[in-house]
């Protein structure tokens, strides 16, 4: 469980394990022989992560009467929360997924080896889903969402309404990506194919973390130690 062992354990240890060690026969045979743990290996990180995911969805179950109940705005509150959250996970987006392996924590190194689903060349596809699940929290998905709070309050930023500034900053990042082939090839052949990309990350980084809050009332209280 330390972190100095995280690529060992869920997401990270079935990409190495799948994806990793040979082609796809050698991968079959490997984790069908029963001389070696792999599939055991396999199974307890499957395991680890459903058990995971029933805790956050029987806490959520508990949370979500005071959730829709809780309208105030305070350090704890439900929107402080959930505003908080959008922007924790904003930044882990900027910087696991597109920014260290990009090298803009390297002074330009790059580490492609960083990348999400790195041996499946998945980051892309990943980095959509996590961008699209922020967007969602954001938007409330088909529902009310933050979006239409901002509406309600005439939230406004450069002459338009602010909710639509934020939306088209996530856009701009769903589109800038969808541009990308592949995330491992661009960061080792041609990484500043991937600065546009970065920019309009940090763009939206401003709108969530400052605009977003300050309409709303709410104290930003995680610390990313960043700089942004």
């Amino acid at each position: 469980g330390a972190a100095a062992n995280s690529d060992a354990r869920g997401f990270p240890a079935i990409d190495y394990l799948l994806f990793g060690r040979g082609n796809s026969a050698e991968t079959a045979a490997d984790l069908s022989s029963a001389a070696n743990f792999s599939l055991r290996y396999l199974d307890d990180n499957i395991q680890i992560m459903f058990n995971g995911a029933n805790v956050v969805s029987e806490d959520w179950n508990d949370y979500l009467t005071e959730f829709k109940t809780n309208t105030a705005s305070s350090v704890g509150s439900p929107i402080s929360v959930l505003v908080n959250e959008i922007n924790f996970e904003f930044e882990l987006f900027k910087n696991a997924r597109i920014g260290i392996p990009l090298g803009k924590k390297t002074l330009g190194v790059t580490q492609v080896a960083k990348l999400e689903a790195y041996y499946s060349d998945d980051s892309k596809t990943m980095a959509l889903a996590n961008l699209s699940g922020i967007k969602s929290a954001f938007t409330g998905g088909t529902g009310l969402g933050l979006d239409d709070y901002l509406d309600a309050i005439d939230a406004q930023y450069n002459g338009q309404k602010l909710s639509e500034a934020i939306i088209d900053g996530f856009e701009k990042i769903e589109t800038e990506l969808a541009n990308v082939s592949s995330l491992r090839t661009a960061i080792e052949s041609n990484p500043s194919s991937l600065e546009p990309t970065y920019h309009a990350i940090e763009q939206l980084v401003v709108l969530l973390k400052t605009d977003l809050p300050s309409q709303l009332g709410v104290q930003i209280t995680y610390q990313d130690n960043d700089g942004d």
